[in-house]
């Protein structure tokens, strides 16, 4: 992920020379249990999120999962430590500190041409 996120800033500065602006929001959200919990969000109202389908555009979103803005690679980093954090982690029979769940980390990017 990290790499992933360097790239898109680092192509978003160089695009900046061109008129466009980008804002860049991030969520990480994990499947546990068959329940949807927000890793980025905080108290009771990050566990049991909804999968809804959106009417205008065709498309699903989770209802209440948090977007952070980012801005640069350590507010990046800080939140996938935050995340990591916030896992379920269960033990099996092969390893005590495993998670039995799957995280989902979406870039929300969206970007502007101020030149045109």
């Amino acid at each position: 992920i990290p790499r992933s996120i360097e790239k898109v800033f680092e192509t978003a500065s160089r695009l900046e020379q061109q008129g466009w602006q980008y804002t860049l929001k991030v969520s990480f959200l994990e499947i546990y249990n068959e329940t949807i919990r927000d890793l980025l969000g905080k108290g009771a109202s990050s566990s049991g999120l909804e999968i809804k389908q959106t009417k205008s555009r065709n498309d699903v979103e989770v209802i209440g999962l948090t977007k952070v803005p980012v801005e640069t690679m350590d507010a990046v980093k800080k939140l996938l430590a935050r995340a990591n954090n916030n896992r379920s982690v269960a033990s099996t029979s092969m390893n005590e500190h495993s998670s039995r769940s799957h995280s989902v980390f979406t870039m929300h990017l969206t970007g502007i041409n101020k030149s045109q």
